[in-house]
């Protein structure tokens, strides 16, 4: 047996007063959000705003056993890095030469925090290097890598920046948002009247 019209249509009507209720209620409190209250919530929450050494980088792999001579891998290695560094497009190089995955990934290198680069031969080299710098070729056992790197986040805490300002404003609506939604629950459950269908 189905649910009374006049049951749902009261629900629906609660439902709508409660949603009015909240919107009344919580808008006007996420409009007073200051700028104090945004450098007060930083200030007092740098975990959440600490980032950890980290880059971008671009990657091409030549195999030695994909040639005759390993003089042949490290002369085509050569050539890529003297191309890129003349300005051709690192992405559209990687996926036309490159022997590994990075080809797969528009020649993005895998890993960008520490302990996460691979090959971790690269890792050094990658972290001391400037965004934007593109870094001898470098031989390894298996053939020769190419590398670039295209950002750079140092260890730290974020600036407080607009980007930071607006995470954070954002996280404070929905605190406050969650608290009154909770508030508004309680007291609807003390003054609520339960009705039944068919009373």
């Amino acid at each position: 047996q189905g649910i009374p019209l006049d049951l749902m249509r009261r629900q629906s009507e609660r439902n709508f007063i409660a949603v009015n209720y909240m919107q009344q209620r919580v808008m006007p409190m996420t409009e007073r959000i200051s700028g104090a209250d945004l450098r007060g919530y930083y200030e007092s929450h740098p975990e959440d705003f600490t980032v950890p050494d980290s880059l971008a980088w671009k990657h091409i792999f030549i195999a030695a056993a994909a040639f005759k001579s390993r003089d042949d891998a490290r002369r085509l290695a050569e050539s890529l890095h003297a191309r890129i560094r003349a300005g051709e497009d690192f992405k559209a190089l990687s996926k036309q030469y490159c022997h590994g995955d990075s080809a797969l990934r528009d020649g993005d290198g895998l890993g960008r925090k520490r302990g996460e680069i691979k090959p971790p031969e690269l890792e050094a080299p990658l972290f001391k290097a400037a965004a934007g710098e593109l870094l001898p070729v470098m031989e390894l056992r298996n053939g020769y890598h190419i590398a670039r790197v295209e950002s750079r986040e140092f260890a730290g805490l974020k600036p407080f920046d607009e980007k930071v300002q607006k995470q954070i404003r954002s996280k404070l609506r929905e605190d406050i948002a969650q608290r009154e939604m909770k508030r508004l629950v309680s007291e609807l459950k003390r003054v609520a009247v339960i009705e039944y269908p068919g009373q």
